[in-house]
């Protein structure tokens, strides 16, 4: 077997707690009512949708998340991108920490991650790049593994990533980025759909953060189980096993 060189982490509710179903909604409440004197309410909530949707099929490696998404909002508020890209970094410089609350910090995610960056693996934050550098920083600050603190070999985000989840095509950039073969790259996430069957498609393996039954058994998984339970696995020689 690869020995294992990378490991990679998905962000929500994996290393930070944080429900989609409620930070989701929340934060595009947020967004709508700090645009609300720049945007009509209904084309901004048109234009985020298209945005969203561009960034979800994109695989084109000319064209980053971030452009295929201010392209698709610029058109429909009709507004020049650099402007659209100006209104949302102030929104992320001052209103995405007031999220923060929504979100739960748990206690194994800084020690799982020092525990990675101790054996010497390339450690990379591999969350949805939907978002910017900005707002992925920060919820890793919530998570208690802020950047500051470790150096990891990549975060994604839509300035730099040309595909995004559950596309497989996302998993492929980031063993480009790092240059490692699939075979030596753990992924670990909680998300069935988005973190494990598309890395599995791209020849990764991987541990699922579920602790229900598998949704389908010919997924092969190194594990699964809490972010806890990975905690002990790890502690217990999981990746040395790898």
């Amino acid at each position: 077997m690869t020995m294992l060189k990378a490991i990679l982490f998905d962000l929500d509710d994996t290393l930070l707690g944080n429900d989609m179903e409620t930070y989701l909604p929340a934060y595009f409440g947020s967004l709508c009512r700090f645009g609300s004197s720049r945007y009509d309410p209904a084309l901004l909530s048109e234009a985020l949708m298209r945005g969203a949707e561009a960034m979800a099929v994109n695989i084109d490696p000319t064209r980053t998340n971030q452009q295929v998404f201010f392209d698709a909002f610029a058109d429909i508020v009709d507004e020049d991108v650099d402007d659209a890209i100006g209104f949302f970094d102030v929104f992320y410089r001052t209103q995405l920490d007031t999220l923060q609350p929504l979100t739960q910090c748990r206690p194994a995610a800084r020690a799982i991650v020092e525990h990675c960056v101790s054996l010497g693996l390339k450690v990379v934050v591999a969350t949805n790049p939907v978002f910017p550098m900005r707002a992925q920083q920060a919820r890793l600050r919530w998570a208690g593994a802020s950047a500051d603190d470790f150096e990891y070999a990549l975060i994604t985000a839509y300035e730099d990533m040309h595909a995004a989840k559950p596309n497989s095509a996302y998993y492929t950039e980031i063993l480009e980025r790092i240059g490692i073969g699939p075979q030596a790259a753990l992924m670990i996430g909680n998300d069935w759909d988005h973190d494990i069957v598309p890395a599995r498609a791209a020849g990764l393996r991987t541990y699922w953060i579920g602790e229900d039954t598998p949704p389908d058994p010919a997924v092969s998984l190194v594990g699964h189980g809490s972010l806890d339970a990975l905690w002990s696995d790890l502690q217990q020689g999981l990746l040395a096993e790898q």
